[in-house]
């Protein structure tokens, strides 16, 4: 029988944004990465197009792969306050203001001043994730190939959150792929965080329950991709519960 791999990813950036239920004015963000988003980072690197082609390979990747997220620098929340308004089009008015799905100018019922959208958008701060996706090694070659020389620039949840260290390997001092199961090598795998000083004594773990059924406290997540196009996703169970940080080796004694 073949010892199972999974293949292991740093998420690292001032700022990340993971929604999952994000619509319209008010964008949310988990507190750790999900699936798919961590998808879609795979197929920026891979360069699929957001298109029914590029949905397909998506949503068959999202079948073929386990997840599991280790929280090893918990994010900071941070809301960032927005209002859209209109732009100077320099065609037919010298200001053209949000448009209705009618393709009218948006404009206030009580006085018919153009209209102002007013937007929230959360982020985590400084937060540092342990990614690892179990699959068949074909598939984790893959990924791992397009990770190491990604076709469109990475980030982490929006354009703006772009990473501090190299996604792949998550550890200088490790190799991109490790063997074991799921909840096994996301356990064990070294701390990634800076100095011992800010080192915890436990780090918190979301996984799929197939991959842990046993474990932790069962939650629902509404974030498997099945066509990012028309915004469509799938749901899947989850574990969350926390495991003893294992030194860096560098730090071991």
């Amino acid at each position: 029988m073949l010892t199972p791999q999974v293949l292991a990813l740093r998420l690292e950036a001032p700022l990340q944004s993971w929604g999952d239920s994000a619509k319209w004015s008010i964008r949310d963000t988990r507190p750790e990465p999900t699936l798919s988003g961590v998808l879609g980072l795979v197929a920026a690197s891979r360069g699929w197009r957001l298109s029914d082609d590029g949905d397909q390979p998506v949503a068959e990747l999202a079948k073929r792969v386990r997840f599991g997220v280790r929280a090893d620098r918990e994010g900071a929340p941070l809301r960032d306050y927005h209002t859209i308004g209109g732009t100077r089009s320099g065609r037919e008015t010298p200001w053209t203001g949000l448009l209705t799905a009618e393709g009218k100018t948006k404009r206030n019922p009580s006085n018919a001043a153009l209209h102002t959208e007013v937007s929230e958008r959360n982020y985590l701060c400084d937060a540092c994730f342990l990614v690892m996706l179990e699959a068949d090694e074909a598939t984790l070659k893959e990924i791992e190939a397009a990770m190491r020389s990604p076709i469109w620039p990475p980030f982490l949840g929006r354009k703006a959150c772009v990473p501090t260290a190299p996604i792949c390997p998550a550890h200088p001092h490790g190799s991109a792929t490790v063997p074991g199961t799921l909840v096994d090598a996301i356990s064990a795998f070294p701390w990634l965080g800076r100095s011992l000083d800010e080192q915890p004594e436990r780090l918190r773990l979301v996984v799929d329950e197939a991959a842990g059924a046993t474990l932790g406290l069962r939650a629902l997540r509404h974030d498997v991709p099945e066509s990012f196009q028309h915004r469509r996703f799938g749901h899947r169970y989850v574990r969350e519960f926390t495991v003893s940080t294992v030194r860096p080796p560098t730090e071991a004694s």
